[in-house]
């Protein structure tokens, strides 16, 4: 798990190119820019390469942002960014498709909307960095990887029943959480009704 660093302190270890914060800032926000990649692009493994091109971009240059909702933006543009390029270099039938398909994504769903609901995401991925380390894999394997309990079970050499209890604490920690975030609602029960589905 990396280092925890509130909002303002995460700005200015970042400005300070602190290796640590780049790390925090990841861990959060890797996976929810993936999610949003693999909206454009046709498989994860190319979404995950966006997202890596906008980190390291984001790294390589010395442009500072005045709040961290700014760098937030800053990622999320620069990841469309790069799908966008990604698709621009595939063959040419391929990308006259995906080209359209990314063009009506982004006519529909604004940039804006985007950034509310990756940031609303990112808490919730925030929220699981700090569980144990069973149950964050767990998590992950779970609601990232798509596997069933049975799946996770045979993976990590664990007990079906040791799973879904892990399973189940981390969703207790979501909705006790966030349960009186009504924005957040949407998303947690989403993840209920997937992990429900998934036992």
């Amino acid at each position: 798990m990396s280092q925890l660093f509130n909002n303002d302190e995460l700005l200015l270890k970042l400005s300070q190119r602190d290796p640590a914060a780049l790390e925090a800032l990841m861990e959060i926000y890797f996976p929810v820019l993936c999610r949003f990649a693999e909206k454009i692009l046709p498989d994860a493994a190319l979404a995950k390469d966006a997202v890596q091109d906008t980190f390291i971009n984001y790294w390589r240059s010395t442009q500072q942002f005045a709040s961290l909702g700014n760098l937030k933006a800053f990622l999320l543009i620069a990841t469309r960014n790069s799908c966008v390029n990604s698709l621009r270099g595939r063959d040419r039938q391929a990308k006259t498709h995906r080209a359209a398909t990314a063009a009506a994504l982004l006519e529909t769903e604004s940039i804006h909307t985007e950034i509310v609901k990756n940031e609303l995401l990112a808490l919730i991925y925030d929220t699981v960095r700090q569980m144990t380390p069973a149950m964050q894999e767990i998590f992950y394997l779970s609601f990232r990887d798509g596997m069933t309990v049975k799946q996770i079970s045979a993976h990590l050499s664990m007990n079906v029943k040791a799973v879904k209890k892990q399973k189940y604490k981390a969703l207790v920690i979501l909705r006790t959480r966030f349960g009186h975030r009504r924005d957040l609602l949407p998303l947690i029960l989403f993840l209920l009704l997937e992990g429900s589905k998934k036992i």
